[in-house]
């Protein structure tokens, strides 16, 4: 092993030598603007010297504010267009999650490309963007899904009232009682 190799290694951990004050940092070249030069865009016929609404007539600024969305405007940013009959529904794209919304009949929207409509609504476990795709349902298994699940719904509040909810054998929970022996538990509806 070479003495002069040894003594440059330093041990695991140790910050490097400092640059002696005599020697300049090297130098580097600067990095390019992070920002791209954008095109201007185009709406339609208007030309980009006609952007400028003092110039516009009333009628090319109608037809401008016809096709934009205002910078900044409180949306919703997941609307997309009703479809007569079905049920529409947006799903995060985690494991198992689309599998079962096909299981349960549901179908993936298409856009007029024939793609699968969907868009980056978080950060997933694996840092990517997470997707939601929208489905949609026939209205009428929609609604048989809602009608079962709030069945299941009232068969609990039910048990709950007559202090058996979640009960395992054995088990005694408190449950608040009139002077009859009725339960004082009153779940009210909107």
């Amino acid at each position: 092993m070479n003495n002069s190799i040894a003594a440059e290694r330093r041990p695991p951990g140790r910050p490097p030598k400092p640059i002696p004050m005599n020697v300049a940092p090297p130098v580097s070249t600067p990095a390019p603007p992070v920002t791209p030069q954008l095109e201007p865009v185009m709406f339609g016929d208007t030309e980009p010297a006609e952007l400028s609404a003092s110039m516009m007539s009333p009628n090319q600024l109608a037809k401008l504010r016809a096709k934009r969305t205002p910078f900044g405007s409180q949306g919703q940013k997941l609307a997309y267009p009703p479809r007569a009959g079905y049920h529409r529904h947006w799903f995060n794209d985690t494991p198992g999650r689309l599998m079962d919304a096909q299981a349960a009949a549901y179908d993936f929207v298409l856009d007029h490309e024939g793609k699968k409509v969907c868009k980056p609504v978080g950060v997933a476990e694996t840092g990517g963007p997470l997707m939601a795709y929208l489905m949609e349902i026939p209205q009428e298994l929609f609604e048989e899904d809602m009608r079962a699940q709030q069945e299941r719904i009232e068969e609990m509040e039910s048990a709950i009232k007559r202090g058996k909810g979640n009960q395992l054998e054995g088990d005694r929970d408190y449950v608040p009682q009139r002077a009859d022996g009725s339960p004082s538990i009153v779940i009210k509806r909107r």
